[in-house]
């Protein structure tokens, strides 16, 4: 996109991210301001540039009922605050005009000024215009994405006009990240598609479609061990913030990631050794519960069978002193403590064993070729690392063992902090 052209008789105001005005060589922020109340008089004035907004509506939006005594007293003094703001840090100039009998204020006609959020809406909507071509659907989108740096005026977004803009405004820019990102995977530019819904999980972090769209890009680039990644790191993500356990948009995308074969013929060399310097051979094998660790389970069940050998699970499980669903700090320890344990059982197992935490209390361990006895001083091993570095008077770890059973299956587990 082209930089856009300065006007230095233009005042232009990014409410987006950080509040911004500019006229000339001349800014303030809300660092100048250093005012709540001072910030949405000016928000709500410039907001509303277009109208004459009446003395009462401005009262009502900056306080709540019985909140000042004297509200068009309190209001005159604000405007008062605003102006001498503006003309001592800006230009000196009349920004805002009082009405005829001090009952209305308005933006000073005379000044032209350009706000982030019209912008914004202008791309909106040329970008749905009637049989607009792919470039140039492109072109007012990424601008639309240039444009929203943040939330609206997150200085003062706990403002019910403002949570509602901000809702909006996000919807439009989720949706202009979605538009894009399909236009880029049809076209097979996955590159960009990449880096726009990347851009977008910062902005919103719990949006599964926006992971489900960037596991799609890393796919179409051959990168099959981050869209893995980035798939476990959404999964986790998602139940830690949510308490969503198997997203079902991102459990569906995963079988694509599973079930992808190359379309390249490959020498067994390849096959067996293609990108192993990439791999952890050391490390413990944690992985999804639902889908990975239910199908190696699936697969030792045949094993174990097939040779007659003895393989055990064992299942930690956290407890609590008091309803942990009730009890936020509760909750908060728990929580860390299931990160602690994670941790734990990835430095004490073999590079063979397999692991998943299987609810939000829970993992569950698979130890190949292992006895009882030896399956035992793994989980007394676990369970004393775990106490040495989690000394939460609240919340104790105990153990289960059983030896796999080759004719029953795992069962579901969902348990949701």
């Amino acid at each position: 996109m082209n930089m856009k052209k300065i006007d230095k008789d233009v005042v232009y105001v990014n409410l987006f991210g950080e509040l911004k005005i500019t006229h000339g060589d001349k800014v303030m922020d809300y660092e100048t301001i250093r005012s709540e109340m001072v910030t949405k008089l000016f928000s709500y004035i410039l907001i509303n540039h277009k109208r004459i907004v009446t003395a009462q509506e401005l009262t009502d939006v900056l306080w709540t009922e019985d909140e000042t005594d004297n509200p068009a007293g309190a209001l005159k003094n604000l405007v008062y605050r605003l102006r001498t703001l503006m003309k001592n840090n800006l230009n000196n100039v009349d920004y805002i005009i009082t009405g005829r009998g001090t009952g209305t204020y308005y933006w000073n006609p005379d000044i032209p000024v350009e706000i982030d959020i019209e912008e914004f809406e202008r791309c909106n909507t040329n970008s749905k215009m009637d049989k607009i071509p792919d470039k140039d659907k492109i072109n007012y989108l990424t601008r639309l994405c240039e444009i929203y740096t943040g939330p609206v005026l997150s200085v003062i977004s706990s403002e019910h006009w403002v949570i509602q803009m901000e809702t909006f405004y996000n919807s439009l820019y989720l949706n202009a990240v979605k538009q894009m990102a399909d236009i880029y995977y049809i076209n097979g530019e996955f590159e960009k598609m990449e880096i726009i819904c990347s851009d977008a999980i910062q902005h919103e972090t719990l949006d599964e479609e926006l992971y489900c769209l960037k596991i799609k890009s890393l796919m179409g680039q051959n990168k099959r061990k981050l869209a893995c990644e980035c798939y476990n790191k959404a999964v986790k993500h998602m139940q830690d913030n949510l308490g969503v356990r198997n997203p079902e948009k991102l459990t569906l995308i995963y079988s694509e990631i599973a079930g992808r074969i190359s379309d390249n013929r490959a020498s067994i060399d390849q096959i067996t050794f293609e990108n192993i310097d990439d791999e952890e051979p050391n490390k413990t094998f944690m992985c999804d519960y639902n889908i990975v660790f239910k199908e190696i389970y699936r697969l030792e069940m045949r094993r174990v069978k097939r040779l007659g050998i003895s393989e055990y699970v064992v299942l930690f499980t956290m407890n609590t002193k008091g309803d942990f669903k009730e009890d936020t700090i509760l909750r908060a320890m728990l929580k860390n403590a299931m990160d602690k344990m994670e941790g734990v059982i990835e430095s004490s197992l073999r590079s063979g064993d397999v692991a998943a935490k299987c609810s939000d209390t829970q993992f569950v361990v698979l130890l190949p070729d292992c006895d009882k006895e030896a399956a035992e001083k793994v989980a007394l091993r676990i369970t004393n690392k775990f106490l040495e570095v989690c000394k939460y008077s609240r919340v104790s770890l105990s153990h289960d063992l059983k030896l796999l059973d080759t004719e029953k299956w795992l069962p579901n587990y969902n348990v949701a902090i």
